[in-house]
């Protein structure tokens, strides 16, 4: 990335965390040092900022729809579907990791889809991480 794009979102992300900040209605994720570096130019502030986005595609977010759609519509097959550890594997087999997996299920979640399968995952079929998929109070 260009030394001045990175600036650009630098400056950007700082203005939103202070106005954050200075809002007692709105929680901040960023410390003050995190902001200071974000508006001064501050290049590990931006980089490690930066990193902290992470991405999943649009290729990854099909293969978890993929995935769940093995097991949904329908009430039959929603019943054999146990938790989380019956997607994992086929998902990681595609380069997926556990992380990529449940950003993309808080994805769904949040928009109300597979509801009835993000719910059967909070059981011993799955990971401790990967059972509420609940939002912090820094996702939406």
């Amino acid at each position: 990335m260009e030394k001045e794009q990175k600036q650009f979102l630098g400056k950007i992300l700082g203005e939103i965390y202070r106005l954050q900040m200075h809002t007692n209605e709105m929680a901040c994720g960023a410390t003050k040092q995190r902001i200071f570096g974000l508006l001064h130019g501050i290049e590990e502030a931006i980089d490690e900022e930066l990193e902290t986005i992470g991405w999943v595609s649009n290729v990854d977010i099909q293969r978890v729809t993929d995935a769940l759609e093995k097991f949904y519509p329908e009430d039959e097959k929603i019943a054999k579907f146990k938790g989380f550890y019956d997607i994992e594997s086929g998902l990681r087999s595609l380069g997926l990791s556990r992380g990529q997996i449940s950003q993309v299920i808080k994805y769904f979640k949040a928009g109300e889809c597979y509801l009835e399968l993000i719910e059967k995952m909070d059981s011993t079929n799955s990971p401790s991480e990967c059972r509420k998929f609940r939002e912090s109070e820094f996702d939406i």
